[in-house]
């Protein structure tokens, strides 16, 4: 799921991300639109937020799509008028009444069950822009229009929803129900964020680190846990502070959501993911040692998550260092009884919480759940001066943001009566009943404003899909946006959106054509395989994923071959030639390979497929190096033919890449995505100065859709300079002399 929010504003620079949303999406305060009641606890499906304003403070910015969908309802809005008695000059100034609903079909992991569908409403909007068009896709970043008015506001303001079904609330937050089980792991086919440990109580906490081969160590605990603690650990991701981008984040949670101290940071922890992988495995016996691939994954996500990974033995430790309750020490993540999730879970001990019992189903919440979050007094009674201290306090505030709640939709004219009666009635929530003539002007202005019987919300792309009902689960958007921003995974759909329509071929001046229907086709081939190296070697962040998406496109011809032409037939390496993601290239790599994933050996009388590979034939190792035997060692073969040695392959090439005295080509794609950043990296994975240009092309294409700035057209023509000595200490050979000019064609790869 690529997702952004409705407002792209300028971002200063090493903002957090969240510090970012919270600029772009700012306003949904009690009293001001907020989620998911008001004071007088009525239902309130979405947050009014407030347009930020463009560089110059002298215009709002344009509303933009969150993510790519289908336009399934819009509405034109009406022109304003001074007329007082007017529907839309209702509450004290006119509301523009202008809406754009999209359905948004994504995936945030793999399989059916990752397959999502949601919607989003924009409403209040004082103009709709052309581009939108019923029934036709409207990408991310599009824009939809203009905010308008809410009650007469000077800020240019929107209503914002994100609403889903029950099947697909299922599929977004792993269940339809209650609290996360923690008895059993979370589910690995969605799996992206924080991921966490259920650290059973019982447990012992040493004040030293036990030895990295050690489940049981000898010497007494300085801590025995007398309660279930849920270990979370973050990894930066590329995102944020320089300095601070391959950071981990170790967090102790108890259950009910409280911190137990600080959260502890360990630095530079994700570029040392591959060593430490490596110091794990080889601190056990030579003959008992864990496959350093399945190590990593342990360290990354506390547990083994692809099949063909398999961690032998099952009790590698893995120790962290984490907070208890009086102290911090070392723990066993991997001990037996600990259970495993991530941030896909929607954990109830981060705040999440399923709200569906509203009883009447009519616009004000009787949600005992809510209702007891801000009865302060416990009286039954929460009038609107009790409701706006609770609903302000900075706790509740947490908690409303991260519930999810089920009731009808307030822009159902159908419904007014059985939603809004209550509010003719005198009651502590609504301490001045409403007369029959203000009911009926407020009738009026619903009136005015619902769309829900002329919309054409459906599940599913097939027309004979049932609608989505008029009850139906939402999210507040400011934390759904946050949340799946964690989602590095890509949909073949979007996939194939990155996939330039008009570029370079290889000789850098030929231009290449992809249809959308070929660009399809090969991400749909090869998703899976991205995704796999995204999650495991890369993780979310968009700007290393451009990086790595710039170079597997020249290595693959964009998402068409996983091996290289020729099959290295005029090349030294010879039949270790190209294959995968990244290209491995010369039996030291492929050797490396395997050790990294301890591939077993060939046996008996296997033969290899490229017959220039016997039992006994030697192979030059490296450039500049000698003639070893390769037999009887894995068959190179399935690195460029198998889904997990493709993208395997790659990211270990990737993390275990040494250069200038370190390893992990992440930490050059976290310095920036300049043009010397690009071609650092293009140095790192070529070597020499093979599709210059074309990387430096793919990055910016890349770059136009994964990132938040606001969408270039047309093309666009740069000169970049060859490499400096301050990132590479030489010029890199091949690579150009002297300053080169490349046209990037952003047409995008669409239907």
């Amino acid at each position: 799921m690529i997702i952004s929010p409705p407002f792209l504003p300028a971002r200063a620079a090493d903002q957090s991300d969240n510090d970012w949303i919270d600029v772009a999406m700012a306003g949904g305060q009690p009293g001001d639109g907020a989620y998911p009641v008001s004071h007088n606890l009525a239902w309130h499906g979405g947050m009014h937020l407030t347009a930020p304003m463009n560089a110059t403070e002298t215009a709002p910015l344009p509303v933009r799509a969150i993510a790519n969908g289908t336009v399934v309802y819009l509405r034109q809005p009406t022109a304003p008028s001074s007329d007082p008695d007017h529907a839309l000059n209702y509450g004290g100034g006119w509301t523009s009444d202008g809406v754009v609903v999209l359905r948004h079909e994504t995936e945030i992991g793999e399989g059916a069950t990752a397959q999502v569908t949601f919607f989003s409403v924009y409403m209040h909007l004082s103009s709709v822009h052309a581009g939108v068009t019923l029934n036709r896709p409207l990408y991310r970043k599009a824009e939809i229009g203009a905010a308008g008015q809410i009650y007469g506001s000077t800020e240019h303001k929107i209503h914002l929803e994100i609403i889903c079904d029950d099947t697909h609330l299922a599929r977004l937050v792993g269940r339809a129900s209650g609290e996360l089980d923690t008895t059993a792991n979370g589910r690995t086919n969605a799996l992206f964020g924080e991921v966490y440990v259920k650290v059973p109580s019982g447990a012992s906490i040493y004040a030293t680190r036990p030895a990295a081969n050690i489940t049981q160590p000898t010497a007494a605990a300085a801590h025995t846990t007398t309660e279930d603690l849920f270990i979370g650990i973050r990894y930066a991701g590329g995102v944020g502070i320089a300095g601070n981008r391959a950071d981990a984040y170790v967090t102790t949670y108890r259950a009910n959501g409280t911190n137990v101290g600080n959260t502890l940071e360990e630095d530079a922890a994700e570029y040392r993911l591959y060593t430490d992988s490596r110091d794990i495995s080889n601190a056990h016996p030579v003959t008992g040692r864990p496959a350093m691939s399945a190590v990593y994954e342990l360290l990354r996500f506390g547990r083994t998550i692809y099949t063909t990974t398999t961690l032998t033995p099952a009790t590698t430790p893995h120790w962290r260092r984490v907070n208890y309750p009086g102290g911090a020490g070392w723990v066993n993540l991997n001990a037996t009884g600990t259970t495993k999730f991530s941030d896909a879970d929607f954990p109830h001990w981060r705040g999440w919480a399923l709200v569906d019992d509203s009883t009447d189903q009519d616009g004000r919440c009787d949600s005992a759940t809510i209702r007891g979050w801000l009865d302060t007094d416990g009286n039954g009674e929460i009038p609107p001066a009790e409701a706006t201290a609770r609903l302000t306090d900075q706790a509740i505030a947490a908690k409303m943001a991260r519930t999810i709640c089920k009731f009808p939709t307030e822009w159902d004219v159908g419904t007014f009566d059985a939603r809004w009666g209550w509010l003719k009635t005198q009651t502590p929530e609504n301490p001045t009943a409403m007369s029959d003539e203000d009911f009926e002007l407020l009738r009026a202005h619903f009136t005015a404003l619902s769309f829900w019987q002329l919309a054409n919300l459906r599940t599913g792309s097939d027309a004979n899909a049932a609608a989505l009902p008029a009850t139906h689960w939402r999210f507040s958007p400011r934390e759904f946006v946050k949340w799946f921003r964690h989602c590095g995974w890509l949909s073949s759909r979007e996939l194939a959106h990155c996939i330039p329509r008009t570029s370079l071929g290889n000789a850098g001046t030929n231009n290449v054509n992809l249809t959308w229907a070929q660009a399809l086709q090969r991400a749909g081939n090869r998703a899976a395989t991205v995704n796999m190296l995204f999650m495991k070697y890369l993780g979310p962040g968009r700007q290393r994923q451009t990086h790595a998406l710039a170079q597997i496109y020249i290595e693959t011809g964009l998402l068409g071959v996983m091996t290289e032409g020729g099959q290295g037939q005029t090349y030294a390496y010879g039949a270790f030639y190209g294959r995968g993601l990244m290209q491995l290239t010369w039996p030291f790599n492929y050797a490396g390979y395997g050790s990294y994933r301890k591939l077993p050996d060939q046996t008996g009388t296997a033969t290899y497929v490229d017959s220039r590979i016997t039992a006994t034939s030697t192979h030059l190792w490296e450039s500049g190096g000698t003639n070893q035997q390769w037999g009887p060692r894995y068959d190179p073969h399935v690195v460029g033919t198998q889904v997990q040695h493709s993208a395997e392959s790659g990211g270990y090439f990737w993390v275990s890449k040494t250069f200038r005295s370190t390893r992990n080509i992440n930490r050059a794609c976290d310095l920036g995505l300049g043009v010397n950043h690009v071609g650092f990296i293009s140095w790192l994975v070529n070597g020499g100065g093979n599709g210059y240009r074309q990387r430096h092309q793919y990055a910016r294409y890349v770059a136009n859709i994964l990132l938040d700035e606001v969408p270039r057209t047309g093309t666009e023509e740069w000169a970049y300079p060859p490499l400096v000595p301050a990132l590479t200490a030489t010029f890199p050979p091949g690579s150009p002399a002297n300053t080169q000019t490349v046209t990037v064609n952003y047409a995008p790869q669409v239907p």
